[in-house]
């Protein structure tokens, strides 16, 4: 193992297990109403307006997580949230909204895909945790709800609202991808493994193109919306170690992409990421148009996580020593940019062209982010030693 995975892996282990971790279990939490805070301020303490959906579920997946790998006792946490705290988002039709206002009262009615699929993510890991029946028949009925609400027999893919409205996004649909993985690897079904094929074939087929990852699209899934020039790049490095760990996962499915399809897809989405991408510090940048300039040259922390994933994907396949150097610095480049500036197991959220920050509080959305670039890099740097 490269001498840079070695000392990332502890850095990142150590900051999670020390800092982040005692810290949002101790001020994220409000445990009577069993709900993760929406955040933390520069101070260190929570706020709560909004307080959405996928924050909960979000934070599900993160103590889920780290009760598993036994970094923190977070699983009571998990637990009393997906118990009592989502039930707060109920809109009394059988559906959850996507935000409350601090008091519980309803801020955004709005009955989102993005929303549920990391919802089917959170009741993957609380399966996995507890391995109690009931998760995976959550999940079975969460997924149904996925179906019922969002699919679009029509022109294919998922609807990003319900009721559906003209602009449609891939990122619902990377993460319900994502959240299949998850599903297929813990239930080992069939039916799940093919759900994921199926969205897998969806973005190789409609949304991919070839030479870069549109993130909006107008209601036939087609590039024809006034938004479609928007790219994503941190969320072409996502769809990187997606496809990666679809390639792993697959292997002994009866469904599954061809060895040149994934290195095919993964070369695209990284050769637009890197050529156009990173801004002068070397960061991500937010958001470029089509013809990649910069749209929005601000960098978000999330970005660099993705970027991190995708990076420990090429290493996981390759290990060439090219790659090493360069998690290693991307690393780096998190903690000097976002983690170091903030209090000790918070982060900033966003920074400008310079790098210098734009917000002082910690958004709770972003620890999923971490928790699982640091936990592949952990994961990682232990298959190598």
């Amino acid at each position: 193992m490269h001498d840079e995975i070695r000392e990332a892996a502890q850095r990142c282990r150590r900051w999670l297990v020390e800092e982040a971790l005692p810290h949002w279990g101790a001020s994220g939490f409000d445990w009577e109403r069993g709900m993760f805070a929406e955040g933390l301020d520069g101070a260190g303490a929570p706020f709560w307006q909004p307080i959405r959906f996928r924050v909960q579920s979000r934070q599900i997946y993160v103590f889920s997580h780290a009760a598993l790998l036994g970094w923190y006792e977070g699983g009571e946490l998990a637990e009393r949230c997906a118990m009592f705290g989502m039930r707060h988002f109920a809109d009394g039709a059988g559906n959850q909204l996507f935000s409350l206002n601090a008091d519980g009262s309803p801020a955004d009615g709005a009955v989102c895909c993005y929303e549920y699929a990391f919802a089917l993510l959170a009741e993957c890991w609380l399966y996995r945790l507890s391995g109690e029946p009931r998760w995976q028949q959550q999940a079975e009925s969460r997924y149904q709800a996925i179906e019922l609400l969002f699919a679009d027999p029509l022109y294919g893919g998922f609807h990003s609202r319900f009721p559906a409205s003209a602009l449609r996004s891939q990122n619902p649909h990377m993460h319900l991808f994502e959240a299949l993985l998850v599903a297929a690897e813990c239930f080992d079904e069939p039916r799940w493994q093919g759900r994921a094929h199926r969205l897998y074939r969806l973005f190789r087929q409609r949304l991919l193109e070839p030479a870069l990852l549109r993130e909006f699209f107008d209601e036939r899934l087609l590039p024809t919306h006034p938004d479609s020039h928007l790219i994503d790049p941190g969320h072409h490095y996502e769809w990187c170690w997606l496809l990666a760990r679809y390639r792993a996962l697959s292997q002994g499915w009866e469904c599954g992409p061809s060895e040149r399809e994934i290195d095919e897809g993964i070369a695209i989405l990284t050769r637009f990421a890197t050529t156009h991408g990173h801004g002068p510090t070397g960061l991500v940048l937010d958001e470029l148009s089509d013809d990649g300039l910069p749209h929005r040259a601000t960098s978000r922390l999330w970005c660099q996580t993705e970027q991190l994933k995708a990076l420990l994907a090429a290493y996981e396949w390759r290990g060439e020593a090219e790659t090493a150097r360069q998690i290693g610095t991307v690393v780096g480049r998190v903690f000097d940019y976002y983690l170091m500036p903030a209090l000790p197991g918070q982060w900033l959220d966003q920074v400008d062209v310079t790098g210098a920050p734009l917000a002082g509080h910690a958004p709770a959305s972003t620890f999923y982010h971490l928790f699982v670039a640091f936990s592949e890099l952990v994961r990682v740097a232990q298959k190598e030693g």
